[in-house]
């Protein structure tokens, strides 16, 4: 079983707690969370065949970045408010675990689209 399976899992199980089958927005959310991310995954395959896997990376970032700031605009106005201890953690965080893991990600399928040729 792979992620998106191991999250659909998890969401049935949050679903049927109670023995009885109760859909509320939160589920309905995941769910298409779970779709997106499926999704995003089939066109990275395809996208690093064409593009480097920095490339599909950074443009990933971008526009993920571009629709945070679209949906929460008062975050860019807090952003002037934040303490340094706090805007270091923030960076730290965007960098590690969120740009490098998603770029070694990419970095995989195209290396498995290498080997497949």
């Amino acid at each position: 079983m792979d992620f998106n399976g191991n999250i659909i899992c998890g969401i049935l199980i949050l679903t049927l707690w109670n023995g009885t089958l109760t859909v509320n927005k939160g589920v309905i959310y995941m769910l298409i969370g779970c779709v997106l991310l499926s999704l995003y995954n089939i066109s990275q395959r395809y996208l690093t065949k064409k593009y480097s896997s920095f490339d599909v990376s950074m443009y990933s970032m971008l526009i993920g970045g571009i629709l945070l700031v679209v949906y929460s605009p008062s975050s860019v106005r807090n952003i002037f408010s934040i303490s340094f201890n706090s805007l270091i953690l923030i960076i730290y965080m965007s960098v590690f675990p969120s740009i490098i893991s998603y770029f070694f990600w990419t970095k995989a399928f195209e290396m498995l689209n290498i080997r497949q040729k």
